[in-house]
């Protein structure tokens, strides 16, 4: 049985691991996304213990027999204040760990994900995945997120 529970400060370490399994995917896709080991080794867990301390960010786990399998990672963003609308909410990842997807616990995760962006009041939630990345894009897709906003890069010669 899977369980979705608030991340503590003491889960930073595995919490890294997964976000650099999940990151380790995007260098596969594009060697644009290149990811720096040290910085993970000795810098991340410091920084995921910020997050998770501040108000207007949080990380959910989901963990199957004790085990942390999966995670979310949020927060409540600003706008320029020509807006009317001057917060949001954005899921900065996402990440079951391949052998537990299909089994629903993303969405186990985006609906933790959804209730919390409701008591931040938040009108509206947007998300980023890599162009190539198509299990992502489309589970988005069927979550009811639609495409808004897209980037261009040139590779400089």
């Amino acid at each position: 049985m899977v369980t979705i529970r608030k991340a503590k400060l003491e889960d930073a370490k595995k919490l890294r691991d997964l976000c650099f399994e999940l990151l380790l995917r995007f260098e596969k896709m594009d060697k644009f996304d290149s990811q720096d080991r040290s910085y993970w080794k000795n810098r991340i867990p410091g920084d995921i213990k910020k997050l998770i301390r501040k108000k207007d960010n949080d990380f959910f786990v989901a963990e199957e027999n004790g085990k942390m399998i999966g995670f979310i990672e949020l927060a409540m963003a600003k706008r320029e204040s020509v807006f009317k609308i001057k917060r949001y909410g954005h899921i900065e990842l996402l990440y079951v760990k391949p052998e537990h997807r299909g089994k629903g616990y993303s969405k186990l995760l985006l609906n933790k994900a959804v209730r919390w962006f409701k008591s931040k009041k938040a009108e509206y939630v947007t998300v980023s995945t890599h162009a190539l990345d198509k299990g992502a894009n489309s589970f988005w897709k069927k979550q009811g997120f639609s495409e808004y906003n897209l980037k261009y890069r040139k590779t400089i010669p």
